[in-house]
C-alpha cells in the first residue's frame, strides 16, 4: 500500500513538473526560486524593465529586489510625478556623429562639381571652334593668295 502511495505521489510530482525544495539553491533553474516547498517561484526579469539585477545577486522575488535603472535610463514618471517600477531610456537631443558628411554638404559638392563640369565642357567646345575657325581662315587666306597674282 505505501508503495502505491509513493508511486501516486511520484506520478503527481512528475506530472506537475515541480521539484521539492527547502532553499532556493535546491531549484536547478536560475530563474526559479523555492516557494512553499516547491520550485514554483518565478524570478522577476529585471532587465525587461531596464533595471539592474538584484544587488545581492541571484533572483528578484519581487519588484523591490531589482536594482536601480540601467545606465542611460530613468524611472518612468506617471501622473502626479510618481515613479514607476519600469525605467525608460533617456533620449538626449545631442545628434550622434555617425562619421558621415551632412546631406547639405554632399548636395553642395555635387552642385559645384556639376557647374565646374559644364564650364570645362563649354571652354573645350569654344576652344575647338576657335581652332577650326583659325584653320578655316588660314586655308581661305592661302587659297586667296594663290588666286591673286
Amino acid at each position: 500500500m505505501s508503495l502505491r502511495v509513493y508511486l501516486v505521489g511520484l506520478y503527481f510530482h512528475l506530472v506537475s513538473g515541480l521539484e521539492e525544495c527547502q532553499v532556493d539553491s535546491d531549484c536547478f533553474s536560475p530563474d526559479v526560486y523555492c516557494l512553499d516547498g516547491y520550485c514554483d517561484g518565478h524570478c522577476i526579469p529585471c532587465k525587461n524593465f531596464l533595471r539592474q539585477p538584484p544587488y545581492s545577486g541571484g533572483c528578484a522575488k519581487n519588484k523591490e529586489d531589482c536594482g536601480s535603472c540601467v545606465p542611460g535610463a530613468a524611472p518612468e514618471e506617471h501622473v502626479g510625478f510618481q515613479h514607476a517600477f519600469r525605467c525608460e531610456m533617456i533620449h538626449e537631443s545631442v545628434p550622434v556623429d555617425s562619421g558621415m558628411i551632412p546631406q547639405w554638404l554632399a548636395w553642395t559638392a555635387i552642385g559645384l562639381a556639376s557647374v565646374l563640369f559644364v564650364w570645362v565642357v563649354f571652354r573645350c567646345i569654344r576652344r575647338i571652334r576657335r581652332i577650326r575657325r583659325t584653320k578655316k581662315s588660314n586655308i581661305d587666306r592661302v587659297m586667296l593668295q594663290q588666286m591673286l597674282p
